[in-house]
């Protein structure tokens, strides 16, 4: 657990950066209001994001021939999802030849945004 939470962190530490660079907040009061709803409302888009990358990787690994701009999607994609689905496949076996471990993934992360 404390792997994926680190995973996690690691992952969306951009996107919270961006948010509080970017003066959204205009007062001190009301930041102390509104930042567990905005902070809130950052993780929950941003593993939303994630799970859809995960998606489209998981799609893009059905393809044989990966050329031009879908070769380096799924480049992009496997070097910023890889990391995470390993820590399943390390404990989910293939059944028959399928790779479930990219499905248990994006329940995680969806049973996180229930969470928040």
């Amino acid at each position: 657990m404390i792997v994926i939470a680190s995973q996690l962190l690691a992952t969306f530490s951009c996107v919270a950066a961006q948010f509080f660079a970017s003066g959204v907040v205009v007062s001190q009061g009301l930041a102390l209001i509104l930042l567990p709803y905005r902070l809130r409302t950052v993780l929950r888009s941003a593993i939303e994001i994630y799970a859809l990358m995960i998606l489209v990787w998981a799609i893009l690994s059905w393809v044989r021939d990966k050329t031009g701009f879908v070769r380096d999607l799924y480049r992009f994609l496997d070097t910023c999802v890889e990391p995470f689905v390993s820590i399943f496949r390390r404990f989910i076996p293939s059944a028959g030849g399928m790779d479930f471990s990219s499905v248990v993934a994006m329940v995680v992360l969806q049973v996180i945004v229930g969470l928040l």
